[in-house]
């Protein structure tokens, strides 16, 4: 992941160079089909200036419905009087910019696609929790390797980084309480995202 936001940021600031208009039309959106589909073709102002506007739809509407002949004309006008200047050596970089993005979005497709495919297998009550997925319950797993490591649940709960410690001197008792995480990335923001995860699945 980070690996594809350093992408992200190398590619806008390339775009910033060539076609500085684009993002903004783009709705500062360069992760939508929309923008890879014109990207990998077109890369800059000069070069979507010159291609037509039925091929510059046809390229751009592959594997999506939310790009319409009317927005491709705006594009083409758009390019015509952009402040980019064009550079063959930039216009690569763009193109292999999203190439390198979409092997990765493959690879940790091909990744996740695994490791649901093991979770199925595995079987693991963990699953069975509301809002619970089988990547973040691979995650969970994968840090907490034995549940037997832990004789007890709440040292499961102070592992994650879960419970609550009030931090009180003397007299003075602190006006907010915090979850202190023992020693595990991520894990504690994981769970505490359960509750929005929730909130997303249809009541019955």
């Amino acid at each position: 992941m980070k690996s594809k936001t350093k992408l992200y940021i190398q590619l806008t600031a390339a775009l910033d160079r060539v076609f500085p208009e684009l993002k903004p039309f783009l709705k500062k959106n360069l992760k939508t089909n929309i923008a890879h589909n014109l990207l990998k073709n077109y890369s800059t102002a000069s070069e979507i200036e010159k291609v037509r506007v039925d091929k510059l739809y046809n390229v751009i509407s592959h594997n999506t419905r939310q790009f319409s002949k009317a927005r491709a004309e705006s594009l083409k006008k758009l390019a015509q009087s952009s402040f980019g200047f064009h550079s063959d050596s930039l216009s690569k970089r763009i193109k292999n910019f999203i190439n390198q993005i979409e092997l990765i979005e493959s690879q940790i497709d091909d990744a996740n696609h695994l490791i649901v495919k093991h979770m199925e297998l595995l079987d693991t009550p963990i699953i069975q929790i509301p809002g619970m997925g089988y990547i973040q319950a691979a995650y969970i797993l994968s840090i907490i390797q034995n549940i037997q490591r832990f004789d007890s649940p709440c040292k499961v709960v102070a592992f994650a980084g879960i419970d609550p410690k009030i931090r009180q001197s003397g007299q003075f008792t602190a006006s907010k309480i915090e979850c202190l995480s023992v020693a595990v990335n991520f894990l504690d923001t994981l769970l505490f995202g359960l509750p929005t995860m929730l909130e997303k699945i249809p009541r019955l």
